[in-house]
């Protein structure tokens, strides 16, 4: 009789387990939305799992909490669930609460779980593996119009070709660049330094500019701006005036070779159209929080529910609803609506209609239903601002503690580099404290707050960030 082998838990290395499974979460936010839910949620369970293990065996950590740190984090999240509570719509509020919840979570489990010398050089063996990968793809991309991992197709811009990667999105591409570009430059920096590590500064000097290289391909001026600004302020506090000085000559330079449609986005009259552009989509968002300054609409609701607010432009319009009219999508991309009496179409892009031989603006909301406007603003845009729209979601108090944890997180890591002055790990920190910097600087002209694996990449460097803080002393 085939003897019965009972598993003991206590025997199982959770840790280890949850460790491998962030690291696969790293990787798989570059090419694979699926991957990455699927490794989140494994690593959530194998982390619990191990803090369970280790309440039973009595070998939990006496590690202090730091109140002052994360109330502001805490209290931030409240407010995120208060807006899903008051929300114009629950559905779309639902999903924008785990948004924000499964980045913060990765956030709490790098810190705990990237504590160890030994753990963190498995990361920057992922880091630099996965940074290698994007690369070789790219260059697939850049080579035969199409990248290997996913078989995106290259775009086109009024710049030349725009490289998207395995990630789908210029956008998406250009903020896990300003993320990473950073910690191989100051990586250059700190082995050019030391003479026996001299030889590898130049290694990691080709992946800095590999990574400036693919920045350049995106054809992309905010991720850019934002790298150089966070740059510009690190060396200004750390008083390097020659870095500096340097620098900013071979930003004159870029700013020479770069072609003039990366810099100036013309309309068709030839001027300047995104700024414009923002300047409707910020003051739209800006009536949104003046309508709702507390809650918000929602978390995840803005471009469901931005319209009613905005007060620049009038807000007629025609819901299409109703069992009298037929709603048809065509083979071309068009979608039609028929009633008894006649058939309106739209054009291939589903933007515009005419109705009695006057044209519409037509959209098409989150929740598959349509609306007809009187005038040509376009709707379900985010605002390309991350704190307005946030702010709008969620409310100013909601904003406000973010805010004030991210001033924490930051005044926190900047007195910690006192420790660690002059050696390898200073530079280390100050590559993700720069490239952390970079994407908040990015927040402030695009969407990379609202966007899930954006803000993934975010709070797991944060995390890292905090872990490699936190390796030598008792509080977390």
């Amino acid at each position: 009789m085939a003897e019965l082998h009972v598993i003991n838990l206590q025997n199982i290395n959770f840790r280890s387990y949850a460790l491998i499974s962030m690291l696969a979460l790293w990787a798989s936010l570059t090419f694979s939305i699926a991957l990455t839910e699927i490794t989140f949620v494994f690593a959530l369970v194998f982390w619990i799992s191990w803090h369970i293990q280790l309440k039973k065996s009595g070998a939990a950590s006496s590690r202090k909490i730091d109140w002052t740190f994360w109330t502001p984090l805490a209290l931030f999240f409240i407010f995120v669930l208060v807006s899903y509570f008051t929300s114009e719509y629950p559905k779309q509020s639902l999903r924008g609460l785990f948004k924000i919840a499964k980045p913060l979570l990765a956030f709490i489990m790098a810190i705990d779980l990237f504590r160890d010398t030994k753990s963190q050089e498995r990361f920057d063996d992922v880091f630099l593996a996965v940074f290698l990968l994007v690369t070789i793809d790219c260059s697939i991309q850049y080579a035969f119009g199409k990248d290997l991992l996913r078989g995106f197709a290259a775009e086109q811009s009024g710049a030349g070709i725009r490289l998207i990667g395995p990630f789908g999105n210029f956008a998406k591409m250009a903020t896990y660049l300003v993320l990473v570009i950073p910690v191989f430059m100051f990586r250059f920096w700190s082995n050019f330094k030391q003479h026996e590590h001299r030889y590898r500064s130049f290694y990691c000097l080709a992946l800095a500019m590999a990574g400036f290289t693919l920045l350049h391909l995106t054809r992309c001026r905010g991720p850019v701006l934002a790298l150089v600004l966070s740059l510009g302020i690190l060396f200004i506090y750390k008083r390097w005036f020659k870095a500096l000085g340097i620098f900013l000559m071979l930003f004159l330079v870029l700013l020479v070779v770069m072609p003039r449609g990366m810099i100036i986005h013309s309309n068709s009259q030839q001027r300047e159209q995104s700024l414009v552009e923002r300047y409707y989509l910020w003051r739209r968002a800006i009536d949104v929080i003046a309508a709702k300054p507390l809650t918000g609409t929602g978390i995840n609701t803005y471009d469901k529910a931005h319209a009613k607010y905005d007060t620049l432009h009038q807000k007629k319009y025609m819901p299409i609803s109703g069992t009298s009219i037929i709603i048809r999508q065509n083979q071309n991309g068009s979608v039609s609506f028929i009633t008894e009496d006649t058939v309106w179409t739209s054009d291939e892009k589903q933007k515009i209609i005419r109705i009695a031989g006057e044209k519409y603006n037509i959209h098409r909301d989150s929740m598959g239903g349509y609306q007809i406007w009187n005038d040509f603003i376009a709707r379900g845009y985010y605002a390309h601002n991350g704190y307005l729209q946030l702010a709008a979601e969620i409310g100013l108090p909601g904003i406000s503690f973010l805010l004030l944890f991210l001033f924490m997180f930051f005044r926190r890591a900047l007195i910690s580099l006192r420790t660690v002055r002059g050696s390898p790990e200073e530079y280390a920190r100050l590559g993700l404290l720069t490239g952390l910097l970079a994407f908040l600087v990015y927040a402030a002209f695009d969407n990379n707050l609202q966007s899930p694996p954006s803000l993934m990449f975010f709070w797991f460097l944060a995390g890292i960030l905090c872990a490699r803080q936190n390796s030598s002393v008792k509080s977390l």
